[in-house]
């Protein structure tokens, strides 16, 4: 049951440094494959010092290209998402986890807004695991919504909006203490 939100955010990955090193190392390596095709299928001279026959540099050629384009196009789609109502947190991080998952009472043990290390803890954003530090669900930043789960598992949700995360979970603190 959905009550009245009182903090959402949505986060994607289309204006972090991570997507400006994709573009750099995506760039060069399909201008490779089309400098490829101009060499051996253009000029007909064989390219490298052990060609690869015209229908295997297609291959390599397209693979390499729908590679580049798939990651071109999860960066472009991935959407961490995470709402705070009245009775719990709800997050999701498309397309890893494409439906809302819901957090109640019953679920959290504890959860406090904190700095993180995403490199240290996590070895950098996205959807993460550790065995010592849990999951997470980070797209930038060093501040997130660690939560501990009865289940005994870590789950850190990350956040741009820090300050206005702590009012949301103060506010359901008091919401949940009070049932």
């Amino acid at each position: 049951m959905k009550g009245k939100v009182i903090f959402r955010e949505e986060q994607n990955f289309r204006y972090t440094w991570s997507w400006w090193v994709l573009l750099i190392c995506a760039l060069p390596l399909i201008g490779g494959v089309f400098y490829a095709f101009y060499v051996q299928l253009y000029l007909g001279e064989p390219f490298g010092n052990n060609p690869a026959s015209d229908t295997g540099l297609l291959i390599i050629g397209l693979l390499t290209c729908m590679l580049m384009l798939g990651l071109l196009w999860l960066f472009q789609t991935m959407k961490l998402t995470m709402e705070i109502d009245e009775g719990g947190i709800r997050h999701s991080f498309f397309p890893y986890i494409r439906a809302f998952r819901s957090l109640r009472k019953a679920d959290v043990n504890a959860m406090n807004v904190r700095p993180y290390r995403p490199i240290t803890e996590y070895g950098g954003w996205g959807y993460r695991f550790r065995f010592r530090s849990g999951r997470a669900l980070t797209v930038s930043g060093k501040w997130g919504l660690q939560l501990e789960l009865a289940n005994g598992k870590q789950l850190l949700l990350g956040t741009q909006k820090p300050d206005d995360l702590q009012v949301a979970v103060n506010k359901l603190k008091q919401n949940w203490g009070s049932e």
